[in-house]
């Protein structure tokens, strides 16, 4: 680098002095027998929760009798009472008219509770719904369950309906009976895939 005197006497560097050279990265390689480690894969982002079925209880399928029952029982007494009150027989209307709106709403209440019950199956879960207000869920985390047996009458055979029943080895319940569940060896083959897959997924990482 070149300099020149200024007016006081000192030497200053010229202006076309050029810059310093910027410094180079070089390569070092590694000593031999010496490892570099690699870099470690990124975790794998977890599979969102997605609902993969929802069943609704086949009520009527399972229990033909005893709706068929509620129904004419139903029927009967409220016909009782009209026939009572066209003879004048006021009392015994009346105590027929009660006894037919009371079955009446234990029917209503027992198809409502029915209907508000459902199987929801996830792919981490397995989810319970009940409540006739206030809804209630019970879960089963696919990890925790052992065991499905699937319970089946002669009818149900024929009209494809039955009971599930949901072992669990962790957890506050030990096992859940799910009952008048349309298709249920479909539905426990579903939940064992969704379970085999969960395996899959866990011996992966």
């Amino acid at each position: 680098m070149s300099a020149i005197l200024n007016d006081q006497g000192l030497l200053v560097p010229s202006a076309s002095s050029s810059a310093p050279p910027a410094p180079v990265a070089i390569p070092v390689a590694a000593a031999p027998g010496v490892s570099v480690p690699a870099a470690l894969p990124a975790d794998p982002v977890p599979e969102p929760e997605h609902e993969a079925a929802r069943i609704r209880l086949a009520m009527f399928r399972r229990y033909p009798g005893r709706c068929m029952a509620y129904t004419l029982i139903t029927l009967a007494l409220l016909g009782g009472s009209a026939w009572a009150f066209a003879a004048d027989v006021s009392w015994l209307g009346i105590m027929a008219l009660l006894a037919g709106l009371f079955a009446a709403a234990r029917f209503a209440v027992w198809t409502w509770k029915m209907n508000r019950t459902q199987l929801v199956i996830t792919n981490r879960r397995v989810i319970l719904e009940s409540g006739l207000f206030a809804r209630s869920a019970t879960e089963f985390p696919l990890d925790d369950i052992s065991g499905l047996h699937v319970e089946q009458t002669a009818m149900g055979h024929m009209l494809d309906v039955g009971d599930m029943v949901i072992v669990c080895e962790k957890g506050a319940r030990s096992q859940a009976i799910v009952m008048a569940l349309p298709s249920p060896a479909a539905v426990a083959n579903l939940i064992r895939d969704q379970k085999a897959v969960v395996e899959q997924h866990h011996h992966k990482e």
